[in-house]
């Protein structure tokens, strides 16, 4: 429970105007009820909220606690969780909320926190404060806060118009907020940019329940055509979009000529090169007489790539033509986009590509990568062992993967989406941010491991260290459970000197689930490290040991169980002298639903790869594991299969 913020709630004029705010949080198995009641009862008093516990605590599992009746805060509970609810109507506030009371146990630091906060969220703050009253004097000081407020606050505290309960309030924030979004969507001057070339646009909903929605509207109106633009069509209750066909066009500045015209080049240069490179998935299909090693494709003389002079020649062809019949740079930018999405074997339907998208995923050199997804999915259809994988999962996952790539929102998707989410559910937002990291360590003066780059691109190419296995032209079903799930990443290993093309080495790096007492746990899964067959073999010896000592500092960092293989037993207990616990144990290993379809591991079974659209638990393996300093955590410890399934241990 946010305990900062319920206390924060009282500062906004409570006793004046009334409040009603909740929050939930689940269930501590391990305690009782009663047990729980007090430990909650005990953690407000400590944090300065008057507990008055009363009420009726039952053995069932629906219960009803008052623990403060004159300042309305009541807790309920639920078999999974419950809800802390304070509820204090307008009236029976002034009447029942003490102040003298509040100023006994909170007078401290009562103020300072509010005046410390983000003016965004001190905007929220007051606007919860007016979700039970339209008290004038709140108004005021919601309005008072926003004109303070810089352009990227006011952005992010857009959400605050829909707790908006005054005409003017809101016409004044739809006029200020409308400001930044129009700022980002048409650029400083209004006008349209090379970054969208499509003709409509469209801007955040902007509440106005509550409101005078004409005057809002009419504000927005005025508004845009001080921006010059027109054409305007505005609908979408209780909020509204703006739809406009029509930008006015200014001349650009010469910084601006000279950026567009370098963004350009680089685009066509980057287009050119992997164009000349591609190889005709749709003739030769998917299978292993591809390419095994980046450098390969580089350098076009593999049989796959020259038998694809003919689609090559063509597509060149037509982008040289596209290029003189485009007569400005968005123009240029949009037929970029366009052509790149058709080399690919087209965008998914739906899909807003973007030519920072595209821009991204050619700097990454995922035109072969896209393709081969794109146009291989009917190879994709069985998996290595010959169960078949159903073709809608397949689409379904290759369009989403291309869509994000083209929308330049790649690792936005993989981390936001909902498979994803409940792949990670559990995980604290430390944890989860620390694991959406991409983590980077140097380990000599020329050797760096890193889980692949910030924008998570290069996962497309990390199977083809150590290939052709798990490829995206060859067994490509085993590569969409790396792209599409949040729980998957790599580490790369990077050695310039030794290697200057592109990381040598890959291993497979893994958040997964136990179970201990009936709950969750999570773990880190490593895997082996494979090497570039470019490259050849690690001469130093050492690189293994790098991976395990970096998979050792994320699980410092998450303060979470780390899993490896018992043949890395000795390079773990080296990784980790002086850090944290190392021992042998089995366990079993909860996989949650894979967003790619498939999940693909020689180390998690035994079937290769193997379609995984529901929950599965692994069977009982021999692991050694890392346990972080200071981690009560619990490892699941099974004697044998035999006992274990007769105990229904997991």
């Amino acid at each position: 429970v946010d305990l900062d913020y319920l206390r924060l709630l009282r500062i906004t004029g409570w006793a004046d105007m009334g409040i009603e705010w909740r929050t939930f949080f689940p269930r501590n198995q391990n305690l009782s009820l009663q047990q729980e009641v007090e430990f909650i009862c005990e953690s407000l008093k400590k944090a300065g909220i008057p507990v008055l516990a009363k009420g009726g605590l039952e053995k069932r599992s629906d219960i009803y606690v008052a623990l403060n009746q004159s300042l309305g805060l009541k807790l309920r509970g639920w078999g999974r969780g419950w809800l802390l609810e304070l509820k204090v109507l307008k009236g029976a506030a002034s009447k029942n909320a003490s102040p003298e009371l509040w100023s006994k146990t909170m007078s401290k630091n009562f103020e300072a926190p509010f005046a410390s906060m983000k003016p965004s969220q001190r905007l929220k703050i007051l606007c919860d404060s007016l979700e039970a009253s339209r008290s004038k004097k709140g108004v005021e000081q919601c309005y008072e806060l926003v004109s303070t407020m810089s352009p990227e606050e006011l952005s992010e505290a857009c959400i605050v118009t829909a707790k908006a309960r005054t005409p003017i309030f809101t016409a004044k924030c739809c006029l200020e907020i409308a400001d930044v979004d129009l700022s980002s969507a048409f650029g400083g001057d209004g006008s349209a940019d090379a970054k969208s070339p499509s003709q409509v646009r469209r801007f955040r909903t902007i509440s106005v329940e509550g409101g005078n929605t004409n005057m809002a509207v009419e504000t927005v109106i005025n508004l845009l055509k001080t921006r010059g633009v027109e054409d305007v069509f505005i609908g979408g209750y209780p909020g509204f979009i703006v739809h406009t066909n029509k930008t006015r066009k200014t001349k650009a500045s010469p910084e601006q000529e000279k950026s567009r015209s370098k963004l350009i080049s680089e685009l066509v240069s980057l287009l050119e090169s992997q164009l000349a490179k591609g190889i005709d998935y749709r003739k030769l299909g998917l299978g292993w007489d591809h390419p095994e090693t980046r450098l390969a494709y580089r350098q076009e003389a593999h049989i796959s790539i020259t038998s694809s002079r003919e689609r090559q020649a063509a597509e060149l062809a037509d982008l040289k033509k596209k290029m003189v019949e485009s007569k400005t740079a968005a123009e240029s930018a949009a037929m970029l986009v366009k052509s790149f999405c058709s080399a690919i074997g087209g965008s998914p339907k739906g899909a807003n590509p973007t030519v920072d998208g595209v821009m991204l995923a050619l700097r990454h050199e995922l035109l072969n990568p896209l393709r081969a997804l794109n146009e291989g999915r009917k190879y994709m259809e069985k998996t290595f062992n010959g169960q078949s994988v159903p073709r809608q999962h397949i689409d379904r996952a290759v369009d989403d993967i291309v869509r994000a790539v083209l929308e330049g929102k790649f690792k936005e998707w993989r981390y936001s989406n909902p498979v994803g989410n409940r792949q990670l559910e559990g995980l604290s937002d430390d944890q989860l941010k620390e694991w959406a990291r991409a983590g980077c360590m140097k380990h000599t003066e020329n050797v760096t491991t890193i889980e692949g780059d910030e924008t998570e691109l290069s996962f497309f190419w990390a199977t083809k260290i150590g290939g052709p296995s798990h490829g995206f032209d060859f067994e490509a079903q085993c590569i969409l459970p790396l792209l599409a799930n949040a729980r998957s990443k790599v580490i790369l290993v990077n050695d310039p000197v030794s290697w200057p093309h592109y990381p040598a080495g890959r291993a497979h790096f893994k958040l997964l689930w136990t179970k201990s007492d009936g709950i969750d746990k999570p773990l880190l899964w490593l895997e082996t490290l494979n090497l570039d067959f470019g490259f050849g073999y690690d001469r130093s010896g050492k690189w293994l040991g790098f991976v395990i000592e970096h998979a050792v500092r994320k699980a410092d960092a998450m303060g979470i169980i780390l899993s490896v293989s018992r043949g890395m037993q000795n390079l773990l207990l080296e990784a980790s002298k002086g850090r944290g616990t190392v021992k042998t144990t089995q366990h079993r290993v909860i996989l949650r639903p894979s967003n790619g379809v498939m999940e693909a591991s020689d180390y998690l079974s035994e079937k290769h790869d193997w379609v995984q659209i529901k929950e599965e638990i692994t069977p009982a393996m021999s692991r050694v594991v890392y346990i972080p300093s200071g981690k009560s955590a619990e490892v699941v410890h099974i004697p044998s299969e035999k006992s274990a399934e007769k105990k229904q241990c997991l």
